[in-house]
């Protein structure tokens, strides 16, 4: 059987014992790159490439002195906060790269106890993705918060604006300019414009709460503010 190269090879393992467990989606032939920091902290993000449930810190790689040549410029490269410069120096360097890692992350490896200290774990980092991805949501939310409060007062106005052709229609059967056709269908418009104000209430106070929970804000006091705002 051939392999694309020998980091490929499905009979290595690795040091990280996570990335030997079945069903692992990285294992020691699966290297990828990604853009990272620890949740909660104020570090820069930079790249790492994710190992069994493990990130290697290629700023701390970088720092190490483990790799040398092409593939220590290469992780000098993807130690920034963008992997731009990393691709920018093609597919030797990224090859070169992959290859330097596959080799010090492997079983027997003599870099075992440098790189062990560059390992930061999956559950404890956030991705610049899945962190830009919440900030859009956040705002998209925010805006939502800002134009929320001038809909609920068109909504209430058309709510009763129906009251009234609902009173005049009523009105008018009594005196038999309107038919019971015309009440039955002024009943039901007022009725589907108080349904529409009452929904966008209750969904204005469900996009507060879900930019508390967005922004980490979100506490036993906002869930029960709330609460006493649906109350009857």
């Amino acid at each position: 059987m051939t392999f694309l190269n020998e980091t490929h090879d499905p009979k290595h393992q690795s040091w990280v014992a996570s990335a030997n467990a079945a069903g692992t989606d990285f294992p020691i032939q699966n290297l990828p790159f990604a853009v990272f920091r620890r949740k909660g902290a104020s570090e820069v993000f930079r790249g790492g490439v994710a190992i069994g449930d493990q990130i290697l810190d290629l700023a701390a790689v970088a720092q190490s002195g483990v790799l040398k040549g092409e593939a220590a410029a290469a992780a000098q490269a993807g130690a920034q906060d963008k992997l731009n410069a990393l691709m920018a120096l093609g597919t030797s360097a990224w090859s070169a790269l992959r290859l330097a890692l596959s080799r010090a992350l492997r079983e027997g490896s003599a870099d075992q106890t440098a790189l062990q200290a560059c390992l930061v774990p999956q559950a404890e980092a956030e991705y610049e993705l899945a962190v830009q991805q919440t900030q859009q949501q956040a705002r998209s939310v925010w805006l939502a918060l800002q134009t929320g409060p001038a809909r609920l007062l068109a909504l209430q106005a058309a709510w009763k604006a129906s009251t009234a052709r609902l009173d005049a229609t009523r009105l008018g059967r009594q005196v038999g300019d309107r038919t019971t056709l015309d009440l039955l269908q002024a009943e039901n418009d007022a009725a589907q414009a108080e349904l529409v104000w009452l929904r966008a209430q209750t969904d204005l106070l469900q996009t507060r709460l879900q930019l508390d929970a967005l922004t980490g804000q979100l506490s036993v006091t906002s869930l029960q503010a709330i609460n006493a705002q649906l109350a009857p």
